[in-house]
């Protein structure tokens, strides 16, 4: 019995250990690149959720993957980058981002504004509020802005694949074989 946990102790130290790793080639390898941070928030949806138009944004590629998050099938995500330049402070884009997911089967994506009391507005603003439609599998979400202030454009890219998992159990369904006689 204790060997199983010091084996899950020498598994946790060894994540951290990767994590730390991975964190510093990140920044070793992307140091100058301007940064977008998603901050998520998770609830249940109150009605029925209509697709998306399908838009094709770029691929999902680790280099441009933020974050990865997981909601049932009734429940929405509201995704709000926060702007880092390549040291970390606060930067600011040229207008609203634009958001696109590569499978509308599954995401139902509303451009608003997050409110300070954790409700959201559709329309305008920075953030996205990402709904499941139904069926249960991945899709992405990326987010395009553009980081230049000026007459030029310098498309900033951020992702965050998402994961649809079954919600709790409301219904069953009982099956029967064949009647057969006892013996």
């Amino acid at each position: 019995m204790w060997a199983f946990f010091n084996l899950l102790a020498d598994l946790a130290a060894s994540i951290r250990g990767l994590t730390s790793a991975l964190v510093r080639i990140t920044r070793e390898v992307f140091p100058a690149e301007p940064r977008v941070v998603f901050a998520i928030l998770i609830g249940e949806q109150s009605g029925p959720v209509a697709p998306t138009p399908r838009f094709f944004g770029p691929r999902l590629h680790k280099r441009n993957l933020v974050m990865e998050a997981r909601m049932t099938d009734s429940q929405f995500t509201v995704l709000t980058p926060r702007f880092l330049d390549k040291n970390g402070n606060p930067a600011k884009v040229d207008g609203s981002p634009e958001y696109s997911t590569d499978n509308t089967d599954l995401l139902s994506l509303e451009p608003g504004t997050l409110n300070d009391d954790g409700t959201f507005t559709i329309g305008g603003g920075i953030s996205c509020r990402v709904s499941a439609v139904g069926p249960l599998g991945s899709a992405s979400v990326t987010m395009k802005a553009d980081a230049d202030l000026g007459e030029g454009q310098i498309p900033l890219f951020g992702t965050a694949a998402i994961t649809i998992d079954a919600g709790q159990a409301t219904n069953v369904e009982l099956s029967a074989t064949e009647p057969k006689e006892q013996g």
